[in-house]
């Protein structure tokens, strides 16, 4: 195990965000999701299915890298709960597999879930790079790759559902995002009580609102410290639904303007060849 752990671990401290691999992985990112975006909106249902399952398997093959890299790459004695993949930018690794095979209701929920929601989630770690970075450089190409395929996988599916025209579409991802925010705090909360009675040492604290960890969360846990995680944990459930809406108008305005200049350079166009 120590030939594969010189082989993968390439320990930086003095690696930080907004560096050469950051900016190219952002860069790429912005590339790629011009490219299915306007891919996106000549995709059939078909293909649509074909390559949110082709999200899932890349994303399953970059989480199974972070698993391997912690569990078999480097000598440990148990699992690190810590990494267990379910936080809230993990989730789309496991509606990719899934949504393609759902009926049209629920593959409606998921697909509007990870248009939204997974570009918050993934967009917010591109520009605040600080929360996934590590001083392991593969771990944290691992993070920003995901997190940038997360923002590619929003920007087509927008194009492909041709999201933006009414508001409703954005109720189906909020039931989602409500859903398995409360799965993690459950989770949260059942694991310290085995924590406590198996005496593990690991830290469990999925979605980061575990009540029994303060939240590294930006702003939010500024809020947690003065005044408490009820407060904390209602700031982050509106907090974010509040910006998912925000994305969803900023759609919807660009969509306007988009259509606008069409039907002018339309009418010009009509006007000149009446000329």
């Amino acid at each position: 195990m120590n030939i594969l752990e010189n082989i993968f671990s390439w320990p930086n401290p003095t690696h930080q965000g907004y560096g050469i691999v950051h900016i190219m992985i952002c860069v790429l990112t912005i590339i790629f999701s011009i490219l299915f975006l306007k891919w996106g909106n000549h995709s059939s249902l078909s293909r649509v299915k074909k390559v949110v399952f082709g999200f899932g398997v890349f994303f399953f093959c970059l989480e199974l890298y972070k698993q391997l890299f912690f569990h078999v790459f480097e000598k440990r004695d148990g699992y690190k709960w810590s990494i267990f993949p379910f936080q809230f930018c993990s989730t789309p690794l496991y509606f990719c597999l899934v949504a393609p095979f759902l009926p049209h209701r629920g593959r409606k929920f998921i697909l509007s879930f990870l248009s939204f929601y997974g570009f918050l989630g993934g967009f917010s770690v591109l520009v605040f790079p600080e929360t996934v970075w590590s001083v392991e450089v593969t771990i944290t190409m691992q993070s920003l790759i995901w997190h940038g395929a997360m923002v590619v996988l929003a920007c087509y599916l927008i194009g492909a559902c041709h999201f933006g025209r009414q508001y409703k579409e954005v109720y189906p991802g909020t039931i989602v995002f409500l859903a398995i925010t409360a799965i993690a705090l459950i989770m949260d909360i059942v694991f310290e009580q085995f924590k406590i009675k198996y005496q593990l040492s690991d830290t469990f604290n999925m979605f980061f609102i575990s009540p029994y960890y303060k939240s590294t969360v930006l702003v939010l846990s500024t809020i947690w410290e003065k005044t408490n995680w009820y407060v904390f944990f209602a700031c982050y459930v509106f907090g974010i639904i509040l910006a998912a809406t925000i994305l969803f108008l900023s759609i919807q305005g660009i969509t306007v303007l988009c259509k606008r200049i069409q039907d002018k350079n339309r009418k010009n166009q009509q006007c000149q060849e009446n000329f």
